[in-house]
């Protein structure tokens, strides 16, 4: 085998000869390319050096070297054989001091990157030391003896931490998350603008190499709004608050229905979680109500209002003191505000007197009630025309509303008349006489007795007057020749008919014989059929038809005769029993007497002439003035 010049005290390792070298490339490159070659260690086999052999022809006289590994102060290596060849094992011994020597590691690392002399030495050997926060840390110890010194390693410690946020469950009125304890799992923490509904940050990446941010952090946010009602202070006739704006200092508006005086709603929580609803929130209804009078027509004896409901259309009822034509209350204003009170309500009194007859007893010859203290126990005196037995009157309603007018009143009429015979008493005669029998009263039927002919004249009238008995001689008479046939007398088509004045016509007041003279007695017509020839009389009456009273009004304005280009006169118009057309005129001069006779209202001057005029009916047919009533000023 050559010599490669091992030391055997540990010299340091000396170069080949260059014609050692020569040697072996020459065996080399004369061996076939695919020859078997074993493996075989170099000259440095066996050896010690003070540092590790390097060269591949000290390593291997054959062969291929591997990689040099130390063990302690050994190093190790193999030559690789070709061609099928078999590998040889080399070992060279370090001697003498050799300071440990680190491995260099770039980048960082998030475990221990040197965990045996091989990964972690270049030279000396691995020995591992505490690390710190951001080195690992580690020993290559120097080798040979006496040792060499020490190799301090470092490698950077990758103290990387991603972010990762905090999960946070609930809901929060603030951020719950203010910092990297109470946001972050790792990572450090950093605030992000929040939404309406949520918390928001992010735990951003630390360490070296800086970590990844995390996604955007989240937290529910409690937007919780409890309800709360707004004040709404006075009164209101219709409800102030119709929606969240209106009603609500917080919440959602939600109406209720209302009492009587207050107007209600209700603020309704809102928000997640879902806040307490308000209570219920209220403003004063304005049951204000202005006192307004009810309208009472008509005229009242007694006071029509006596209460709300029938003295108010609006408001409450207060009696007052009333005039002496009017009834008077008010209605006063109520609720809240109170209302205003009304004016004065007024109704009509009613100061009504119905007209109502004084009685007046016994027989007067002059009119006994002149006025209304003599004729009336109610209302105001009127002269009505009389009639033959009674003084007529009426007393007429007083007031407002005036009273009604009574019924004709009445005084009996002293209307007295004694019974006298007429110029047919004393005399003689050859038949009953028929006239001349009473120059006053009635007279009686004819009667003979022997040769006296006797009637009597009654006396009449109110209180009835005395009667006088009267006769007459029948004179003596030659005989007659003979006569016919008695005939019974019966009265006429007018016995028991009512008339307005004397019924009259022979035949009419008797069928057969003869009529006498027609009487009245009070409201009694009488008379006597006498027989012929010896016929039996009949007695036949009629009553008199009472009249009543009536009044008409004529119009009385001025009228221009001829058409526009005549002189104005004062005119009553009225309707004639034969007309059918327009009113005719009855014309008086102006300021004429006639005018004044009738009760126009003309007095003279050019203010006259319109009004009315009352005309009385009288029971004979006839008309009477009774009332006039003028207007001021000319007719319009």
């Amino acid at each position: 085998m050559i010599n490669f010049g091992k030391s055997k005290d540990c010299k340091a390792f000396k170069a080949m000869s260059f014609f050692a070298i020569v040697f072996l490339l020459f065996i080399f490159a004369s061996s076939p390319s695919h020859a078997l070659v074993n493996g075989a260690c170099g000259p440095s086999n066996g050896g010690k050096f003070r540092t590790m052999p390097t060269q591949p022809a000290e390593k291997c006289a054959r062969g291929l070297d591997t990689t040099t590994t130390q063990s302690g102060t050994n190093w190790r290596w193999t030559c690789t054989g070709s061609g099928g060849g078999t590998t040889a094992t080399c070992t060279a011994a370090q001697c003498g001091s050799v300071a440990g020597d680190c491995k260099t590691f770039s980048g960082y690392f998030a475990a221990q990157p040197a965990s045996s002399t091989a990964n972690a030495c270049n030279i000396g050997d691995y020995a591992d030391t505490a690390d710190t926060a951001t080195l690992w840390q580690w020993n290559c110890a120097g080798r040979g003896t006496p040792a060499g010194a020490t190799d301090a390693c470092t490698a950077n410690r990758a103290t990387t931490e991603n972010g990762a946020c905090k999960a946070i469950s609930g809901y929060y009125a603030s951020e719950p998350a203010t910092n990297t304890a109470n946001a972050c799992n790792a990572g450090t923490f950093v605030d992000l603008s929040d939404t309406g509904t949520q918390w928001q940050w992010r735990c951003n990446g630390a360490g070296t190499p800086v970590g990844t941010n995390s996604p955007t952090c989240t937290a529910n946010r409690a937007t919780t709004e409890n309800g709360a009602c707004k004040a709404i202070s006075g009164n209101y006739a219709s409800q102030p608050a119709t929606n969240t704006a209106s009603g609500c200092d917080a919440g959602s508006y939600v109406d209720l229905a209302d009492s009587g005086t207050q107007w209600q709603w209700r603020c309704n929580g809102t928000g997640t979680p879902t806040g307490t609803n308000s209570p219920t929130c209220s403003a004063n209804k304005a049951t204000t109500v202005n006192g307004a009078c009810k309208p009472i027509s008509g005229y009242y004896g007694s006071q029509p209002a006596t209460n709300t409901s029938n003295g108010c259309n609006a408001g409450s009822y207060v009696d007052l003191a009333d005039s002496g034509t009017k009834w008077q209350w008010r209605c006063n204003g109520t609720g809240t505000p109170t209302g205003t009170n009304s004016v004065t309500c007024q109704a009509d009194k009613a100061t009504t007197i119905d007209g109502a007859c004084k009685p007046i007893s016994g027989y007067h010859a002059t009119q006994p009630a002149t006025d209304s203290a003599s004729g009336c126990n109610q209302g105001n005196f009127f002269e009505l025309a009389d009639n033959g037995t009674t003084w007529n009157w009426r007393c007429n309603g007083a007031g407002t509303p005036t009273g009604t007018n009574s019924g004709t009143c009445t005084a009996q009429r002293r209307t007295t008349f004694n019974g006298s015979c007429g110029a047919a008493a004393g005399g003689t005669y050859s038949s009953p006489p028929s006239t001349s029998l009473c120059s006053s009263g009635q007279s009686t039927t004819v009667t003979l007795s022997g040769s006296t002919y006797n009637w009597s004249c009654n006396g009449g009238g109110q209180p009835a007057g005395t009667n006088a008995p009267c006769t007459a001689t029948k004179a003596a008479s030659c005989p007659d020749g003979p006569t016919g046939p008695a005939v019974n007398a019966t009265c006429g088509v007018h016995h028991n008919e009512t008339f307005t004045s004397t019924p009259s016509g022979s035949t009419s007041l008797c069928q057969t014989g003869t009529a006498s003279a027609v009487s009245l007695t009070g409201s009694t017509y009488t008379w006597t059929c006498s027989g012929i020839s010896g016929g039996t009389n009949d007695s036949c009456s009629a009553m008199k038809k009472a009249v009543t009273g009536c009044t008409m009004r004529h119009p009385v304005v001025w009228s221009v005769p001829g058409g526009m280009s005549g002189a104005r006169q004062c005119a009553e118009y009225f309707r004639s029993a034969s007309q059918t057309g327009p009113f005719e005129e009855t014309n008086h001069a102006y300021g004429s007497s006639g005018m004044l006779v009738s009760g126009y209202c003309a007095s003279g001057g050019a203010s006259g002439c319109h009004g009315t005029v009352d005309w009385t009916c009288n029971s004979d047919g006839s008309f009477t003035f009774t009332n006039k009533i003028c207007n001021t000023g000319d007719w319009p």
